[in-house]
């Protein structure tokens, strides 16, 4: 049971998040984009109005469309994933085909289109997530566990300056943000006493945290969500 005080579902997802490893955002945003996947295997694989949204957006990303099929094949198998692959590939085919069949300047502009990232459905999805997740937790700090829970989380990069532009105005946030450097300039100071205890002389003087700092910077930049097959 979560030790945060949590009033509506999503309070009660993003604080399990934070009592689990690892940036918590990246953690519910894995939950949430799985969540996604399974209901448009589960739902709309035959919705006229997802395959029109699908085939407008140009399909999935590279991620999404790996995703898909991991998470189809997670759920029973990959008819799914095949109908809504297919319908991404009839797109993109169709894209260059164009290029294929125009000629001169024309054949430049139709290339330009078809190296353009699909406008991913999922992807979109996310984003509103991410974005709703930060404003959440913007406003949750105003509550004395939050805000401690908040100070003590190991963000990623990205959401950590997602929090930082929606600065909320409560007291608490000046204490999170000195915390929150404070954990970045240690993570920098063991990764450089890692680095000059790496030579074979000094090698014994390398302490476990040391040796762990090289994956928690990795996690700082990249997300935990980089650790994935995307």
């Amino acid at each position: 049971m979560t030790r945060l005080p949590a009033r509506s579902g999503a309070d009660i997802h993003l604080a399990d998040a934070f009592e689990a490893p690892g940036c918590p955002l990246c953690r519910e945003l894995d939950r949430a984009e799985s969540t996604y996947l399974e209901s448009i295997l589960a739902e709309s694989v035959n919705d006229v109005g997802f395959r029109g949204t699908l085939d407008a957006a140009r399909g999935f990303c590279a991620g999404h469309a790996r995703a898909v099929l991991d998470a189809d094949r997670r759920r029973s198998g990959s008819l799914g994933a095949a109908i809504l692959l297919r319908a991404s590939l009839l797109a993109r085919l169709r894209d260059l085909e164009a290029v294929h069949a125009a000629r001169g300047w024309n054949r430049t502009k139709r290339l330009a289109e078809a190296a353009r990232p699909p406008a991913c459905p999922a992807c979109a999805r996310l984003a509103r997530n991410r974005a709703g997740l930060l404003d959440g937790l913007a406003h949750l700090v105003a509550d004395r566990a939050w805000a401690a829970a908040v100070s003590a989380a190991p963000f990623c990069l990205e959401h950590l300056t997602g929090l930082l532009a929606r600065r909320p105005a409560t007291d608490a946030w000046g204490d999170i943000e000195t915390r929150q450097l404070e954990r970045l300039r240690d993570l920098r100071d063991l990764l450089e006493r890692f680095a000059h205890a790496s030579s074979h002389d000094r090698a014994h003087l390398q302490t476990d945290a040391q040796r762990a700092s090289v994956d928690a910077v990795a996690d700082l930049l990249a997300g935990d969500r980089g650790r994935g097959s995307r």
